[in-house]
């Protein structure tokens, strides 16, 4: 019963700190942006598509890395 009535406590005290967490990045996203002008902080297109084929070549890279593991080990295996 003790150890049940800890680990509701936990969940609700990590809950609560996540929540202000996320409360306090809403209130930072408003200060930084332009809150209340009606524009959105945005990035320029180029920049969002430069930023997205960084992610996926680097996903990809790392994609290839093991799959190149995973056929050396293979081989090994076989030998």
């Amino acid at each position: 019963m003790k150890t049940k009535l800890r680990d509701q406590e936990k969940n609700e005290a990590v809950a609560e700190a996540r929540q202000a967490v996320k409360d306090a990045a809403r209130i930072l996203g408003r200060l930084g942006g332009m809150a209340g002008t009606g524009d959105a902080k945005r990035r320029p297109s180029e920049v969002c598509r430069a930023a997205v084929n960084k992610r996926w070549d680097a996903y990809r890279k790392e994609a290839k890395k093991e799959i190149i593991s995973v056929s050396a080990r293979a081989r090994k295996r076989s030998d």
